[in-house]
């Protein structure tokens, strides 16, 4: 009976203790990446804002990714085995303004009046990322940005900005340091920023 206890309970030990290492080899397969990309990918194009002006007008602001182009790299690191990158374009475009919250919030077409510069009221926003993979997931490590709408010219993206997922930048970044999640997910809620400016 003593014999038998101390087998079942190596026996159990060593299950757990291979579970680690199983969960990591799962996070670390491009296959992993894929699907977390994949689930980034539906955030950005789920993303809804309303915003309203001074005049008290509002706007829905739509997010749409038009291009995009990932891979898992191994490294020779033992840091980093593997580096997850992600290149992506996102267009930015905004519907008419309406007197109405309710009106805004049903429309579901985009502006096509110069808004912006370069004529429609929409921007294209440039992503070059780079992920690691931990157990929870692969999360953001270092990235640049660049948007049409000004300079056009990369810049490096804090790592606060992908913690914190403040505005449209930050958004898409945490959208895609998502891991996805296996439970079902409920509707996407608009989100409203009263009185600021598009």
């Amino acid at each position: 009976m003593i014999i038998h206890n101390i087998i079942r309970r190596k026996i159990i030990f060593i299950a757990a203790s291979a579970l680690p290492l199983v969960s990591k080899a799962e996070t670390t397969s491009p296959e992993s990446f894929e699907i977390q990309v994949k689930n980034g990918e539906r955030l950005v194009n789920e993303w809804r804002h309303l915003t309203q002006d001074k005049e008290g007008l509002w706007q829905k602001n739509f997010l749409f990714v038009n291009n995009i182009k990932y891979d898992v790299i191994k490294t020779t690191s033992a840091l980093r085995p593997f580096i997850g990158t992600l290149e992506v374009s996102v267009l930015k475009a905004a519907s008419i303004k309406h007197l109405t919250r309710i009106e805004a919030e049903n429309e579901v077409e985009i502006e096509d009046a110069p808004r912006v510069p370069g004529g429609k009221n929409a921007f294209v926003l440039e992503y070059d990322l780079k992920f690691e993979s931990r157990s929870s997931g692969w999360q953001f490590l270092e990235g640049k940005s660049r948007t049409s709408l000004f300079d056009d010219v990369w810049k490096d993206i804090p790592l606060e900005l992908s913690r914190s997922g403040e505005g449209v930048s930050g958004y898409i970044i945490r959208s895609f340091a998502t891991p996805a999640s296996t439970k079902k997910k409920k509707n996407p809620q608009m989100s409203t920023s009263p009185k600021t400016q598009t």
